[in-house]
């Protein structure tokens, strides 16, 4: 940037809500070692490393802006946010916004909070914010799982998402969110955004960017990108929060050329409609998911682990971590030379660090929702203590703290099991080398996981089985009601009819 010097407003709150979930949403969800990042600390945090605030900070302060970052606050997903949580957070963001010039304002959210009072948690914040600051350009990085709503899309200048899933593309969304700002700050550009959503409701375990449907439309936004736009973004959208606005959108941004952002956002949304019935997932009984990866092991026709996803409990979806369904199954089956990560447990992890290494322990586990009424007891050696901070090196979340909380390796009868007490989706070979294991040389590698997991651990795989266990993920739609869902909406409704809500906004601030 050249002649008067200019100043970034930049600011992250991010929470993937699954309305589903029973797990709660206080303003600790977002705390970093027990506080929220602020300021300073905030910045120290995160430069450098690759996350979208982290790409956006890079990206700004090489241009030689000044940078103001009251806050970045991401929260595992969960169940509704906490007003008070919402109130906190918003609050320390729009406070730092008053009473000051600003160039422009650059926000990570994620696109699918929902809140005890508001169904649209990333359009209120925003509607605050443009209150403060009506003109100012204001760029915004949005999840691939965001549940875009037109009054989101009206109320920024810029919009990017990421384009990965595994989400490996967080860092280089904020670069592209913070260059196209900055260009539109400069007047080398004048955005015009048009958005347009569809009525499908992908499963999550369909939504991989490493598979089909998903690969193709991504790669397809990249490709638009490089020739005929300034940007583009498919978001498959996080079914799992009944919101009006839930399912597939896609946004598409060029020079002053709302006719082309238009006719390429069609063409996106033509071809995701197109594949709709590849965005399905179908469930198999958890019985049979457990027999089919004993029957492969058996059959030594499998080099490398093999992988049992646990996906209806994945904390990275809200899941509580909790759910034993599969464990038990497990144990049921007899499977051996298991690691299993991992079941949230703060209570055994204290019987765990009470009685200390090499002590024999038994904890009594069960299932903490109405979903299941499965109990069991488990013994093993406390074979490794740990307080869970660890940095990840090997994913997404590259430069990171992982947080953990007081954890537990109990080595049972042919099964490992990690025990931990705050969240955390194992997409990095940090969570097993904490405790001081090798997946590679385990005949079953179980995780609480969904897709992420294969950022770090798809090179080792020999199988993949997913497990239908418990949990407020679940993939069976059948199991969850929909009340609030635009209808019909596919696959709810077999026939649902290709009826795309659109909506093309120019610079100007103006929707068309």
């Amino acid at each position: 940037m050249t002649g008067i010097q200019t100043n970034i407003f930049i600011a992250s709150f991010k929470h993937e809500t699954n309305t589903y979930s029973a797990v709660p949403t206080p303003v600790s969800r977002f705390h970093v070692e027990g506080r929220l990042l602020t300021g300073a600390e905030a910045i120290a945090y995160f430069a450098g490393t690759d996350s979208v605030v982290g790409g956006m900070l890079d990206t700004v302060t090489g241009n030689g802006a000044t940078v103001t970052l009251p806050i970045a606050a991401n929260g595992w997903p969960s169940g509704y946010v906490h007003d008070n949580a919402f109130e906190t957070i918003a609050g320390l963001i729009c406070d730092a916004l008053q009473g000051a010039r600003w160039d422009g304002i650059l926000l990570d959210l994620h696109g699918a909070m929902v809140t005890e009072s508001y169904a649209d948690g990333e359009a209120e914040l925003l509607r605050r914010i443009r209150d403060i600051a009506p003109s100012v350009p204001l760029g915004l990085a949005l999840d691939m799982h965001a549940n875009v709503s037109p009054e989101m899309v009206g109320a920024v200048d810029v919009l990017c998402g990421y384009q990965t899933y595994p989400h490996l593309d967080e860092r280089e969304t904020g670069v592209r969110t913070a260059r196209l700002l900055l260009a539109t700050i400069e007047g080398t550009i004048s955005p015009a955004l048009a958005w347009g959503a569809v009525p499908m409701l992908p499963h999550v375990m369909a939504q991989s960017s490493y598979d089909e449907p998903n690969h193709s439309l991504q790669n397809r936004c990249v490709e638009l990108a490089g020739v005929d736009a300034l940007d583009c973004s498919l978001f498959t959208g996080f079914p799992h929060a009944d919101v009006p606005n839930a399912g597939l959108s896609a946004v598409v941004m060029t020079d002053a050329n709302p006719c082309r952002a238009a006719m390429r956002r069609d063409e996106l949304l033509e071809e995701a409609w197109a594949q709709r019935k590849a965005f399905e997932f179908s469930v198999e009984p958890l019985a049979d998911s457990v027999r089919r990866a004993k029957t492969l092991a058996n059959s030594g026709s499998v080099s490398g682990p093999i992988f049992l996803l646990d996906h209806y409990d994945n904390a990275a979806s809200g899941g509580s971590m909790a759910e034993i369904a599969v464990l038990a199954e497990l144990i049921r089956q007899g499977l051996r030379n298991v690691v299993f990560f991992a079941l949230w447990a703060p209570e055994a992890v204290a019987v765990a660090h009470r009685a200390g290494l090499g002590q024999r322990v038994t904890i009594s586990l069960a299932s903490p929702s109405s979903m299941s009424s499965e109990m069991l007891e488990f013994e093993g050696e406390v074979a490794h203590l740990s307080d869970g901070l660890v940095k990840a090196t090997h994913s997404d979340h590259t430069g990171l703290l992982l947080e953990l909380g007081d954890s537990a390796l109990l080595k049972g009868d042919g099964i490992d099991l990690v025990l931990v007490s705050l969240p955390m989706e194992p997409s990095d070979m940090a969570c097993f080398e904490l405790f001081g294991v090798d997946p590679r040389e385990r005949q079953f590698v179980v995780l609480k996981s969904r897709v992420h997991w294969r950022a770090a651990f798809e090179s080792m795989v020999g199988a993949v089985i997913p497990c239908a266990g418990v949990g407020a993920c679940t993939s069976d739609y059948s199991e969850l009601e929909f009340t609030s869902v635009r209808r019909p909406i596919f696959p709810l409704e077999r026939d649902a009819k290709f009826t795309p809500v659109l909506l093309e906004k120019n610079f100007s601030g103006a929707a068309l």
